[in-house]
């Protein structure tokens, strides 16, 4: 089983701020471990996991988001 990490273990290993850390919370972009109304920890794998499906939708975006472009000048 893997540790579980604290907001700051988890914003060094992302090499990010621990206030993006909770804006990812608050938009429910990563899964938190909830084991009181205030104690929060991350599962590693489950993070990475969710970032990368939403770096897939965000690329996937940005693709049709070039395709509609291109239609709209042609």
């Amino acid at each position: 089983m893997n540790p579980l990490l604290t907001k700051t273990q988890l914003a060094e290993l992302l090499e990010c701020s621990k206030r993006h850390i909770d804006n990812l919370v608050r938009r429910r972009a990563i899964p938190i471990v909830r084991t009181s109304k205030r104690f929060v920890r991350f599962n590693l794998e489950n993070v990475l996991a969710a970032l990368q499906r939403f770096e897939s939708q965000a690329v996937d975006a940005q693709a049709a988001t070039s395709r509609i472009r291109r239609e709209h000048k042609a």
